[in-house]
Parts: structure tokens; sequence; C-alpha cells
């Protein structure tokens, strides 16, 4: 018997939400640091510019402020597309985790007679195939005795 899920889509944003909120968390913490080094290289930039080369002028204080709403605007954007993009790359590891986790727990309960199939393209396919390698050399280490 195969363990198969009903329909290939996924059906859920969060396999395993703590695990995976952790990942995106993470990926989006980075992200933003990495705004704030860029941001801080942006500012200290324009101030220079606005001490040696610029002055006071009002039209560069105008051009200065659009320039920062429209980088207000794509690191929002940047931070939404990195919440995705987190979003599905946890989902192609923590929803063959589940899955692998509970096989694996079937196993130990003493059924040999599953396979575990993965998704296409979930990234953890050589460690179910491991699996079930080894459980299918349980189940003929156990039918010779």
């Amino acid at each position: 018997m195969k363990f198969r899920l009903r329909r290939e889509q996924r059906r859920y944003f969060f396999v395993q939400k703590r695990l995976q909120s952790k990942y995106i968390l993470v990926a989006v913490v980075c992200s933003l640091l990495a705004a704030l080094l860029t941001g801080g290289m942006y500012a200290l930039y324009w101030s220079i510019a606005n001490k040696v080369i610029i002055g006071e002028s009002p039209d560069m204080w105008a051009t200065y402020r659009d320039a920062n709403v429209v980088a207000g605007c794509i690191l929002a954007l940047w931070l939404v597309l990195v919440t995705i993009a987190s979003l599905i790359t946890s989902n192609k590891i923590f929803g063959p985790l589940g899955r692998i986790q509970s096989y694996i727990k079937r196993v130990g309960e003493g059924n040999f007679e599953e396979k575990i199939i993965l998704r296409k393209g979930d990234d953890l396919m050589p460690l179910a195939e491991a699996l079930n390698e080894m459980v299918e050399n349980l189940k003929k280490t156990q039918q010779r005795r």
C-alpha cells in the first residue's frame, strides 16, 4: 500500500506552523537587516551630497523626499516577496517532513507495507527514498526470521 495524499496540491499554507513561522521570520529579519544597511548607506550618500555638492537647494530636498517614498515602496514590496518566497520554500521542506514523520511513526508501529511518496520537486525526496529502502530491508529481514 502506498501513502499518498488525495490531491497533488497543497491544501494549507502552514503545514507545521511553528517551524515555518520561524523560518519565515528569519528570512524577513535578514532582509530587514540588509535593508537597514542599504538605507544607512543611502542616507549617508544624500547627507554628503547635500553638504558638498548640492547645498541647501529646495528642489533637491523634494527629490530626496520622492526618492524616500519610492525606496519605502520598494522595501515594502521586497518584504512581501521575501515572505511569499519563504512560505513556498518552507512548504517544500516542512510538508514532506510532516509526512515523513507520520510515516516513521506508522513504521514504528509495525506497518511495513506502506511506502512514502512525495510530490515532484519536494526537497526531501532523497530522504524519502532512503526510508523506503530501509523499511523494505527491515521487512525482508523480519520475514527471514
